[in-house]
């Protein structure tokens, strides 16, 4: 009974952890990956993390392209106190195929990622404490 009870419990921690899987183990480490297509973002765009977490942002070289990612929504750029800096201007940051970039989110809030050349582009990423 008491073998039963871990492997009960070992099979509920794996199947909660892959519920709505946003992320990848690399090397042990935990990464959340935010990918960029053509025009669109590639798999997830709903980040969900703690406050000193972070998320890659990657823009691959096998099907990626330019981009101009920012805070804000539908490709226009709006102000989001504790957003990157990169990202929490006006110019945004200039991806392109190849490109891969680590952000860290250091405050609690919602934060909207947006591509000013591709305005179906948007990504969400909350932040909790």
């Amino acid at each position: 009974m008491k073998r039963f009870i871990i492997f009960a419990a070992l099979a509920a921690t794996m199947l909660l952890a892959a519920c709505g899987s946003k992320s990848t183990t690399t090397g042990g480490a935990t990464q959340n990956t935010l990918s960029m297509g053509q025009s669109t973002f590639d798999g997830t765009t709903t980040f969900t993390i703690k406050v000193g977490q972070a998320i890659v942002f990657n823009d691959p070289t096998s099907g990626g392209n330019t981009h101009i990612l920012l805070t804000g929504m539908n490709g226009t750029y709006t102000a989001e106190p504790g957003a990157p800096d990169d990202l929490n201007n006006k110019d945004g940051k200039t991806f392109s195929a190849g490109d891969k970039v680590t952000y860290t989110f250091a405050t609690a809030g919602t934060y909207h990622i947006t591509c000013s050349i591709h305005s179906g582009m948007n990504a969400t990423v909350t932040v909790n404490p």
